[in-house]
């Protein structure tokens, strides 16, 4: 009986240790603050600050990253969504879909250029704070806190 009840203490905890070694956060690279894979962003709200380094004080381009690849946002006229492919540290959105609200023409050039970035696909850099679309125009956006 002793026998028996030591092995099945042994499976046990090799039972355990198996499942507990499957629940670590893997970091693509150790030194960095940014816990996110090759093939996924980090959930979160993001403003339009900046095109070309003109700041954008009255904005309303919104962009927000959330589970399962999925992207959402406001070109500033329309809504839009559809699903996040990284790939060569380029973002693409597929499967674009969104609201027709008839824009003002400088409304309706913002919306184009963003969506036209995202289908195409864009260069980006990310930071805790920033995410900057490297495209023509490069758009930063920044991280609206309390709003995850």
């Amino acid at each position: 009986m002793k026998n028996k009840l030591s092995t099945l203490a042994i499976v046990l905890g090799l039972a355990g240790s198996a499942v507990l070694s499957g629940c670590t956060m893997v970091w693509d690279d150790p030194n960095s603050l940014n816990p996110f894979s090759e093939k996924t962003l980090p959930q979160g709200h993001w403003q339009l600050s900046q095109i070309d380094e003109v700041a954008q004080t009255s904005s309303e381009m919104r962009i927000q990253l959330v589970e399962g690849n999925q992207i959402m946002g406001h070109t500033g006229c329309n809504r839009f969504f559809g699903k996040t492919r990284i790939e060569d540290n380029q973002l693409y959105v597929e499967q674009i879909g969104m609201t027709k609200m008839l824009c003002s023409d400088e409304l309706d050039k913002q919306e184009r250029m963003l969506l036209n970035m995202l289908e195409i696909g864009v260069p980006f850099t990310l930071s805790d704070k920033t995410l900057i679309l490297n495209g023509k125009p490069i758009l930063t956006f920044k991280r609206l806190d309390g709003l995850e």
